[in-house]
């Protein structure tokens, strides 16, 4: 009984993490990864400077309002980074290996930027569908 009840308390005190998984047109996932989510203003400015990404996580910007450009840019950033613009749950472009301090603007139609390390959206093409926490 009580080793049931420690099992219990140990799946109760677990998060759910969320995840993002991205497919192709035949339906066969080509990338899932763990996600923080930047959701206020703060969080979207802030992104990934003074932050690190461990491979297979990312960091999801959720925009406000339906899909409109946006951009990024990478200054403050220490690594390279791959970028998913994400617009009614399919992929619209895929910036690669943004080079570390890159500060220039990057701008496509998005409601949804998925952030990964460089390299982690190898296998992810413009029209694959979004699985969104």
């Amino acid at each position: 009984m009580i080793r049931l009840l420690a099992a219990l308390l140990l799946v109760a005190s677990c998060e759910d993490v969320p995840e993002v998984s991205i497919a192709a047109a035949d339906g066969s996932e080509v990338l899932r990864v763990e996600v923080d989510l930047a959701i206020t203003a703060a969080e979207r400015m802030q992104g990934l400077r003074g932050r690190d990404l461990e491979a297979g996580t990312g960091l999801l910007f959720v925009l406000p309002g339906p899909p409109d450009s946006v951009c990024i840019a990478n200054d403050g950033v220490d690594f390279a980074i791959d970028a998913v613009f994400i617009a009614e749950g399919a992929v619209t472009e895929v910036e690669r290996a943004v080079a570390a301090g890159d500060a220039s603007d990057r701008c496509h139609r998005a409601d949804h930027i998925l952030e990964l390390r460089t390299g982690a959206a190898a296998g992810v093409t413009t029209g694959y569908s979004v699985h969104l926490p």
